[in-house]
C-alpha cells in the first residue's frame, strides 16, 4: 500500500507573500492546523496554527481586535513558516508513513515528487487506507495463541488450519521483547475442541478462544 493512492491530492496551499491573517482564515474555514507554503508547485515551507499563535499578540495585550487584525495582515507567511518541512514521497508505504508521523508527532505531512508538492497524507488518510485494504470487520471468532518465536511458526499454524478446513479472515503476529510470539487469528468459524487440542499438541498455548 503506497500513500500515492490515499493521499489528498491538490492540497490547499498558501504563498510566502500571503499574509498570516489569510493563512489563519483558511485554517479556520477548513478546520486544519497547517498549510504547505509553495512557490509555483514547489514546496518551500509549512506554516502551522501553533506558529501563528506564537507570534500573535497576547489576548491580554492592549491591542484592539482591529489592531490585532492589522498586525496579522502585515505579517507575511514567510516570516513565520518552517522553511525545512518534513516530507514523504508518493512511494512511501502506508505503514512507513504511520511510523513517520508517530515518531515526529505530526498529524499530517506533505508528499513530494522531487521538490514538487503532489499531495498531503494525514493520520485519518492512513487509518482509512488500512481499514479499506484489509477489508477489516468485526465478524468472526477470535483465537489468540502464544509460543516462543521460531522460523516457520506462523506457516505451521496456517497449515494446521488449512488441514482442519478452518478459514482465516485475519492474522496478526506480534513478537514481545522476550521472543514470545502472540498470534491473533480472526476465524470465519467457531473454535472447536479439535482445533484447540491440535494447536496444543504442537506445543502452542491457546490463551483465548
Amino acid at each position: 500500500m503506497f500513500i500515492r493512492n490515499y493521499m489528498l491530492v491538490a492540497p490547499i496551499t498558501v504563498g510566502m507573500d500571503d499574509s498570516v491573517a489569510e493563512a489563519l482564515e483558511i485554517m479556520d474555514a477548513k478546520k486544519i492546523r497547517q498549510l504547505p507554503v509553495v512557490s509555483g508547485d514547489k514546496l518551500v515551507g509549512m506554516v502551522t496554527e501553533k506558529q501563528i499563535l506564537k507570534v500573535s499578540p497576547s489576548p491580554f495585550s492592549s491591542l484592539s481586535v482591529f489592531e490585532n487584525r492589522y498586525f496579522l495582515e502585515k505579517l507575511k507567511v514567510s516570516d513565520v513558516m518552517n522553511g525545512f518541512p518534513l516530507a514523504l514521497t508518493p512511494d512511501t508505504t502506508i505503514e512507513e508513513a504511520a511510523v513517520y508521523l508517530r515518531e515526529h508527532k505530526l498529524g499530517s505531512v506533505p508528499v513530494l515528487d522531487g521538490d514538487r508538492l503532489v499531495g498531503i497524507i494525514s493520520i485519518t488518510n492512513i487509518f482509512d487506507a488500512m481499514v479499506k485494504c484489509r477489508e477489516y470487520d468485526l465478524t468472526g471468532t477470535i483465537l489468540v495463541i502464544e509460543a516462543m518465536d521460531r522460523p516457520g511458526l506462523l506457516a505451521d499454524v496456517h497449515q494446521l488450519l488449512v488441514n482442519l478446513g478452518v478459514p482465516v479472515k485475519e492474522t496478526i503476529y506480534h513478537i514481545k521483547d522476550n521472543k514470545q510470539a502472540k498470534i491473533k487469528l480472526r476465524l470465519a468459524t467457531t473454535v472447536g475442541r479439535q482445533l484447540v487440542d491440535s494447536l496444543e499438541s504442537m506445543g502452542l498455548t491457546v490463551i483465548s478462544d
